[in-house]
């Protein structure tokens, strides 16, 4: 399993913000990289995350996240899994909040 998921943000209002998920699933060897990320005109912020078991639910959280003008374009958020074979997972409730 290796893929990524993510949307185009556009006409976000200038300040700061904080993104979130929450993902569980299982059968996992440890040579898992899971990470939530955000891209804006001036950095790629990642927060890194592991799988446990069924109905462990990770929180991944990126805070502090700050859009500017330059950002009216738009920002990409998203998820991205690289798990060997037989691995299982959800992933629910991406959220993307001004604080």
């Amino acid at each position: 399993m290796d893929f990524a998921i993510e949307q185009e943000i556009k006409d976000l209002e200038k300040g700061t913000y904080r993104l979130s998920a929450f993902s569980q699933g299982g059968d996992y060897d440890g040579t898992e990289s899971l990470e939530l990320y955000v891209v804006t005109k001036e950095k790629e912020s990642t927060e890194s995350f592991t799988l446990t078991s069924y109905a462990d639910w990770q929180n991944p959280t990126i805070d502090d996240i700050e859009i500017t003008d330059e950002d009216a374009s738009g920002i990409i958020v998203g998820v991205r899994f690289k798990c060997p074979k037989k691995s299982w997972g959800t992933l629910d409730d991406i959220t993307l909040n001004k604080k």
